[in-house]
């Protein structure tokens, strides 16, 4: 009786399934054969709260809503919670997860950028950035051997350490900053801007590629991106 909000493909044993979002509930589909989707399991919290996003993190499933972010396992027949970090999140899809699950980023409505520990369950440091729209994406991307965050605002990309000190910066050429992935070269970042795609160098976050979109799709507009390795080449 509800839209579903978020959906997350995940492989376990040799199938396909379907983490969903609605409202105040989970759901696991095995959709294996995509022609005949199958509920596995689903599980409804009794203290609403309501689940914006489900995502994923190493073998886990993590929910995110306003008041913070679960974490569920994922084998066997139910969905149990396992772990929760209690943390103010209006812009869910700003919440952004290290490799190792050791920190969580959020960038809520008012541009501040909150990194928290999941280790000592509070947040170490907290900085500003500049969004002109409270509903941009915010996504960012930390590179957990350099311990630095990147984050792509209105203004500028930016380059970022753990204390919120300001390492590097390229202005944005568009009006808005959508997110930052990970490359397959270590030395370098994807970023997106809604009428380009960028490959930049970590050093200076100038050297490297533009591609318009316009260029991709007619009229296209690039909001989001996701990097992907396919036979050990950039997709």
């Amino acid at each position: 009786t509800e839209d579903f909000s978020s959906v997350k493909l995940n492989i376990e044993n040799g199938h396909l399934f379907a983490y969903a979002t609605s409202a105040y509930t989970l759901y696991k589909y095995d959709i294996s054969n995509p022609a005949q989707p199958s509920l596995f399991v689903k599980q409804k919290n009794t203290y609403y709260e309501w689940y914006h996003r489900v995502d994923k993190l190493g073998s886990n499933i993590v929910t995110v809503s306003n008041t913070g972010v679960k974490v569920w396992k994922t084998d066997g027949d139910k969905l149990d919670v396992i772990n929760s970090y209690k943390l103010e999140v209006n812009v869910p899809s700003s919440v952004r997860f290290d490799a190792a699950g050791r920190y969580i980023t959020t960038i809520n409505q008012d541009n501040l950028v909150r990194i928290y520990d999941t280790t000592s369950r509070r947040v170490v440091s907290q900085f500003p950035v500049n969004y002109r729209n409270s509903q941009t994406q915010r996504k960012t991307y930390f590179d957990p051997t350099a311990q630095e965050l990147y984050v792509f605002d209105d203004y500028f990309l930016k380059r970022f350490d753990l204390n919120g000190n300001l390492l590097a910066s390229q202005g944005n050429s568009s009006s808005s900053g959508y997110g930052v992935e990970a490359a397959g070269n270590y030395s370098y970042v994807y970023a997106v801007n809604g009428d380009s795609i960028l490959k930049l160098s970590k050093g200076d976050l100038k050297t490297g590629l533009k591609i318009s979109a316009w260029n991709l799709t007619k009229n296209g507009y690039a909001m989001g991106l996701k990097y992907v390795d396919i036979n050990g080449s950039d997709n």
